[in-house]
């Protein structure tokens, strides 16, 4: 009999002790994750310390506060773990740590996610991220609600650091979609993702553009309806659009206005409708509606559609007043370019685009009446060297050996012919030409490279320069 006490007595004390271990991290963990003054109130070590006297109570399911940043409830309480609760509280490392015991960090709450798709949702530290990974590696690839993938949960987060390291250990999940058919990039457009998180699963995969859900709604329809849609975004995915040749036909062009148009803010109807203007309008004949689209672009930050209006049309552009400000944007666009080139390993369309605006915005530059000569070029070099592409740093040193004569570390006439003609620009060659014809003498030019130099000094020159060409090199007409 006394046996049996003392066994009734350890067994009730014991209960005792556990429903006390519980509630202690209960209340430890059971505040409002939208509240950041309830996530300062978290006790870390607290926590750590209730975890190694019971660690059982990793694995009980309770019924905490979580507020309406729940994915999918708007409810105040739900019934999940305690390591659920801590990383939707952004919980420090060590407490995740000590909740991630072999048998809870498999677990699921009830909306069947997992903790690494709900640390990739909440935008917890990339420590925290990989932390999880380490612990349980299968759940890298595991799909959570509705055929989420960690990435599309990182992509509603809307978390740079996240969707990185996931695309450095995952870079097919980019591709992956949703139940509802959408990617990880629609996820991220949807929930107004910053510019460089689009930019970084585009650039990934460039083909996620033009992936349309299950109801055949696309990217661009998307950000055209959301009138909290950033303006960057629609530029980047506009830019994605244009850059394929059988997307700007008439037909394409007034079917993006008819159909997006009606549903979308001002300004984005406005820029609707000056790229269709850019392409298909009347504006040979009106001149005025040409500056208002280039005020336009300018305004809107937007260097992909001026390179595209400068390649529609180049005579247009002709105020000077604007050029530091287009060549300004045009050497953001390209930088962007050569960014995406050197990670991802794909040129983008625009990029011989935009070469060809910047070449065209630099000869305005140097040929207009009051900044022509060292004053021009000395202008363009504070404005734009420290954070110009190297290609373009290059170009801007060549350029100024032709003007300032007092330089250090001066080219040589025969090395800036060279680089003129490596990248084609021409009207570079005939300002070279003009100001040293006998370069050419020294310079080995391929035969095919010479009726372009030829026909554009004809074209531009006089008959006295043209004669002083082929005076000091006459082998050059041999092939042409």
């Amino acid at each position: 009999m006394t046996r049996l006490l003392t066994f009734i007595r350890e067994s009730v004390r014991t209960y005792v002790e556990l429903r006390m271990a519980e509630r202690n991290l209960f209340q430890l963990l059971d505040f409002d994750p939208s509240r950041p003054e309830d996530r300062e109130r978290v006790d870390g070590e607290a926590i750590i310390a209730a975890v190694q006297r019971a660690p059982f109570v990793t694995e009980v399911k309770f019924d905490f506060l979580v507020g309406s940043g729940y994915p999918y409830y708007q409810s105040c309480r739900v019934s999940h773990f305690p390591l659920h609760q801590a990383i939707m509280l952004k919980a420090p490392l060590g407490v995740i740590d000590a909740l991630s015991t072999p048998r809870a960090i498999r677990l699921r709450c009830d909306i069947d996610t997992s903790p690494l798709h709900l640390a990739c949702h909440y935008r917890t530290s990339v420590d925290v991220i990989m932390l999880l990974m380490k612990k349980y590696p299968k759940a890298i690839k595991q799909r959570g609600r509705h055929g989420a993938t960690i990435l599309h949960a990182a992509a509603y987060g809307t978390s740079f650091d996240a969707i990185s390291l996931i695309l450095r250990i995952w870079p097919e999940s980019v591709k992956t979609t949703n139940r509802f058919g959408q990617t990880p990039l629609y996820i991220a457009c949807k929930h107004n993702a910053p510019v460089e998180v689009a930019s970084l699963l585009l650039n990934s995969w460039p083909e996620a553009s033009k992936i349309t859900d299950k109801n055949g709604e696309g990217l661009l329809h998307l950000l055209f309806k959301n009138h909290s849609a950033r303006m960057e975004v629609i530029l980047l995915l506009l830019d994605a659009w244009l850059g394929k040749k059988e997307n700007r036909t008439k037909k394409d062009m007034d079917s993006l206005k008819k159909c997006y148009c009606s549903e979308s803010r001002a300004d984005v109807k406005k820029l609707l409708r000056f790229v269709t203007s850019t392409f298909y309008g009347d504006n040979a004949k009106n001149n005025s509606e040409v500056q208002k689209i280039k005020n336009h672009f300018i305004r809107v930050k937007w260097g992909n559609g001026l390179a595209l209006l400068i390649d529609k049309y180049p005579n247009r552009i002709e105020r000077y007043g604007d050029a530091l400000d287009i060549l300004s944007l045009l050497l953001k666009s390209w930088s962007e370019a050569i960014r995406v080139k050197s990670k991802h390993g794909n040129t983008p369309v625009c990029m011989i685009r935009l070469k060809k605006a910047v070449f065209h915005q630099l000869e305005l530059w140097l040929m207009s009446s009051r900044m022509k000569g060292r004053n021009g070029i000395r202008t363009l070099k504070r404005r734009f060297y420290n954070d110009a592409p190297d290609g373009f740093k290059k170009l801007l040193d060549h350029i100024s050996s032709l003007y300032i004569s007092d330089e250090r570390n001066k080219p040589s006439p025969n090395e800036t012919m060279t680089l003129f003609v490596s990248i084609g620009w021409w009207k570079g060659v005939l300002l070279l030409i003009r100001k040293y014809p006998a370069a050419v003498k020294a310079t080995s030019l391929h035969a095919s490279v010479m009726p372009e130099v030829l026909a554009m000094v004809g074209r531009r020159y006089k008959l006295a320069t043209m004669w002083e060409l082929i005076r000091n090199e006459q082998v050059l007409l041999a092939n042409v």
